[in-house]
């Protein structure tokens, strides 16, 4: 046996893997659709939520940004990146 599953090279494993995965989220998403299109009032609240989450992800981007220090050596101070 040569360790490779079904015989194949990993490379078309991966490839096999992306393709079910691909699959999986398209069923995934039909549901969600489905189940919004049934709840209307849900659909419209999970709309108000990520309108939310993309304000509070534009807020606070510049806390994952890198900072750049000053040379100064003893005392550095944080320059914002704009």
């Amino acid at each position: 046996m040569s360790g490779k599953p079904f015989g194949g090279s990993w490379k078309q494993c991966r490839l096999l893997g992306r393709i079910l995965i691909g699959f999986k989220m398209e069923k995934i998403q039909k549901q969600i659709d489905d189940f919004k299109q049934s709840h209307p009032d849900i659909a419209k609240a999970m709309e108000v939520f990520n309108i939310g989450m993309d304000e509070y992800q534009r807020a606070f981007k510049f806390l994952n940004e890198p900072q750049i220090y000053t040379s100064n050596t003893t005392n550095p101070v944080p320059i914002l990146n704009k």
